[in-house]
């Protein structure tokens, strides 16, 4: 899932918590399992290559893909971010507060990965064998970008809708 879904949900799930900030920033953590849960687009990260000794048959190169994928994360999340500032649109710093704790809690899951695949130690061991468990083993790629790429942009409206009326 892109990571400007993960934020927006994040956020909004931050939201619906208001009143307690360490609980936000956990249930953000908690809607990004549910999201990828949820048959979805994911790009392609490059710089992951296939190694038969870890968890998902999978390690990462730290090369000139990995810059290339850092900075195409970096603009989605940036995305996320500025998209969720401009639904909800806070009035006062503990909104804010609020709105960046979701963000970066429903995005961190997918972050938590790269340090899985860096590391390839405990916790990250026990959090990696948990998100590929809940993550949709149907992948919309291929001839299907435009369904997967469409899904994803109904879903961020529809969430951001929602967090329109929780900022309100």
């Amino acid at each position: 899932m892109m990571l400007a879904t993960h934020a927006v949900a994040g956020a909004a799930a931050a939201l619906i918590v208001r009143s307690n900030p360490i609980l936000g920033f956990f249930v953000a953590c908690a809607s990004h399992f549910l999201l990828d849960a949820i048959p979805h687009w994911d790009y392609p990260i490059r710089s992951l290559e296939h190694d038969p000794k870890t968890l998902r048959g999978i390690r990462i190169s730290f090369d000139r893909l990995f810059v290339k994928d850092f900075f195409r994360a970096g603009v989605d999340a940036s995305i996320g971010a500025a998209l969720s500032f401009a639904i909800i649109r806070p009035a006062d710093g503990y909104t804010a507060l609020i709105a960046s704790l979701g963000i970066i809690g429903g995005m961190i899951p997918d972050f938590l990965q790269l340090v899985y695949y860096a590391l390839k130690r405990e916790p990250f061991i026990s959090i990696q064998r948990f998100h590929s468990w809940t993550h949709s083993d149907i992948r919309l790629y291929g001839t299907h970008n435009i369904v997967g790429i469409g899904s994803q942009i109904v879903l961020m409206l529809l969430i951001s809708f929602s967090m329109f009326n929780l900022a309100t």
